[in-house]
């Protein structure tokens, strides 16, 4: 085991239920260099720790401790080929959440952009030369959405099972029978094979971690605002921020696919 200065962190740091973390110091365990020595089968001794979280945990503790990522599997064939990378946009006030903006794109190919607006279908060309094309209401948007995805054979790559839920909440059966069979969730995938020395696992510290530039940290609904700007004000510069912050989305899920394909041979 590795004697870098990370082997007397905390075990918060990697355990976040307080009722395991209580188990693991009745065990003696206080820190990730200790973590580390338990055997998967004294963590699934832990109630509410099944094996995939154990793995998990017993993952997560050797990267902190090592300070480089620790892979618990290879990378399984379901991300194997290239794929569309997928970003999707909600409205943070509504229940469900209603999506407002979707992005798709391929590898060496330009990205596409779908907006919703209240009532009249037009189309925006933004800075790159790409068009934004809005449709009255968020059904036309799905179907449009789904004939572009469509249109090609390649899984559909997304980040976080929410994207998920917004589907299945807000798109009719049809669409979601169409779709479902070709989403492949990243987060889960990564999760499931490696970790990283870092707290969290969503898209923008992992990105950032594998290499991404991200100037400043991003709020999960900042594109929101520039939306509901661009509605009121038909401003250009603010549906090429939303646009960005769409495009930049499925960027680092696309950066964090090759990773894991190139790192996890």
């Amino acid at each position: 085991m590795s004697m870098s200065k990370n082997i007397a962190l905390p075990i918060d740091v990697v355990v976040g239920r307080k009722a395991a973390r209580a188990a693991l110091y009745e065990m003696g365990i206080w820190t990730l260099g200790q973590l580390t020595e338990l055997a998967l089968d004294d963590l699934l001794e832990i109630p509410g720790i099944g094996e995939r979280t154990a793995k998990q945990i017993h993952a997560q503790a050797n990267a902190h401790v090592n300070n480089a990522p620790f892979w618990i599997d290879k990378p399984p064939a379901t991300i194997s080929s290239e794929g569309i990378f997928i970003d999707i946009r909600v409205d943070p006030d509504t229940i469900p959440q209603w999506p407002w903006g979707f992005c798709w794109r391929t590898p060496n190919a330009d990205p596409g952009f779908i907006c919703v607006h209240p009532s009249r279908e037009y189309t925006v060309e933004l800075q790159q030369g790409w068009t934004v094309q809005f449709v009255p209401g968020l059904n036309s948007a799905w179907k449009l959405f789904a004939a572009q995805l469509l249109y090609e054979t390649r899984e559909i790559y997304f980040w976080g099972k929410v994207v998920l839920t917004h589907l299945q909440q807000t798109s009719a059966p049809d669409i979601q029978a169409q779709l479902k069979p070709r989403l492949v969730d990243l987060h889960k995938v990564f999760t499931d094979i490696v970790a990283l020395p870092i707290k969290s696992t969503g898209l923008q510290p992992v990105a950032k971690y594998l290499g991404i530039e991200w100037a400043d940290a991003k709020a999960p609904f900042e594109a929101h605002i520039p939306y509901l700007l661009w509605l009121e004000k038909q401003q250009p510069k603010f549906i090429q921020t939303a646009c960005d912050y769409m495009l930049r989305n499925t960027e680092a899920v696309e950066h964090i696919w090759r990773w894991m394909l190139n790192e996890g041979e």
